[in-house]
């Protein structure tokens, strides 16, 4: 991979269904690079893009970021499963402006709020999530498995 050229802006999009296998791949290696084990195969990308939406940003022809929404069965917002970017991007509001991309898509969906699940010790990704307006709802000590906690965030949609 050659080195990212600084004043390119990302591209963002909503993959459209059903999503090009390329994406699917390229969105599943970026996922395992920041989820590790817990990281989506492109078929399980396929699936979960049956039941969700599937957001990428694009960067000098790359995926540079990522996220994947899923609707709740319980009520009528929606939950963000996972938001990355890759290594080589970060630092270059790849995250904020994806995040802000998926925001205003589901305010047009007419989504009355977007939940999320973060690692409480990510204080970047934290951090983040509070200035797009995402409130702490609570913490969960081992939602992910034993010493695995999760913060509860909430944001509602205008």
């Amino acid at each position: 991979m050659t080195e990212p050229v600084a004043d390119r802006a990302p591209v963002f999009e909503r993959l459209p269904d059903p999503p090009a296998w390329a994406d699917l791949e390229a969105f599943a290696a970026l996922d395992r690079e920041a989820f590790a084990a817990d990281g989506l195969t492109a078929g399980n990308l396929r699936l979960v893009s049956l039941a969700g939406r599937l957001y990428i940003a694009r960067l000098e022809g790359q995926v540079a970021g990522q996220a994947v929404v899923l609707g709740r069965l319980d009520g009528p917002g929606a939950f963000l499963l996972g938001l990355a970017v890759g290594r080589v991007w970060r630092g270059r509001q790849v995250g904020r402006g994806l995040l802000r991309f998926v925001l205003a898509d589901l305010a047009a969906a007419e989504a009355p709020f977007l939940e999320l699940t973060v690692d409480p010790a990510n204080t970047p990704a934290v951090t983040l999530y509070e200035k797009e307006g995402f409130h702490r709802e609570r913490l969960v000590p081992d939602l992910l498995g034993p010493g695995k906690p999760r913060l509860i965030m909430r944001r509602s949609l205008p």
